[in-house]
């Protein structure tokens, strides 16, 4: 192109070079590879250069929006079991196991995890994180979960020898009070406090003013 001769050539190919030379590649992920108390996750994320020790940082950047940071509660090691030493609530269980018969499902993986008596029945938003090869990830967000929680999940890649794989090298569970968002599982099936009190206050006055019409029409 004649845009590129002669002065704009190396800026042409110093601005062509850049996406080549990055450090970090966006993971296509599906949010339908991942559930929770029988719902789907309400969006994900991938990244290949996310390590370890960035992996809070990673979800609260993509999901906190308004709503309070998300706390570390644990990972589970695929061969090594749950560590919580780092995590920033206690208390917290959070077990995977592979399916027996995978093949005869819609996930690979089943996962569980378990809260303290305090947490259970709370709304949370809860953040699953599959790390796969090197460093990447993919997490899921679960808006206004309750506590606790089972689900499932696939974690398909291609590995080194370029054979697609559904496998992990760790999960990780970030979560978040939802009650102070004003956000819960039922808040489309539970009426409004006040809408119900004022509906019932309104049948209580049809009914007395029916009952004083009938007493005037007929003497009672």
């Amino acid at each position: 192109m004649r845009l590129c001769e002669p002065v704009l050539l190396w800026i042409c190919i110093f601005l062509l070079g850049v996406p080549l030379n990055s450090t970090a590649a966006i993971i296509a992920c599906n949010a339908n590879d991942a559930m929770a108390n029988g719902f789907y996750a309400n969006a994900c994320v991938g990244d290949d250069n996310i390590k370890p020790k960035d992996e809070q940082a990673f979800v609260i950047d993509n999901f906190q929006d308004d709503g309070d940071a998300f706390s570390f509660i644990g990972k589970f090691n695929d061969g090594e079991g749950f560590e919580s030493s780092d995590s920033d609530i206690g208390g917290f269980t959070l077990s995977v196991s592979k399916l027996s018969d995978p093949n005869t499902g819609d996930y690979f993986f089943s996962y569980a995890l378990l809260a303290p008596e305090d947490w259970l029945g709370k709304f949370v938003d809860w953040t699953l994180l599959v790390k796969q090869a090197n460093n990447s990830v993919i997490a899921y967000l679960f808006s206004g979960i309750t506590l606790g929680i089972d689900g499932g999940f696939n974690s398909r890649w291609t590995n080194p020898r370029e054979k697609i794989v559904n496998d992990y090298s760790h999960v990780s569970g970030f979560i978040r009070l939802a009650e102070d968002r004003g956000i819960s599982t039922l808040a489309s099936t539970v009426p409004e406090p006040s809408l119900t009190l004022l509906f019932s206050i309104g049948l209580l006055g049809l009914g007395a003013r029916s009952q004083i019409k009938r007493k005037h029409l007929f003497g009672m």
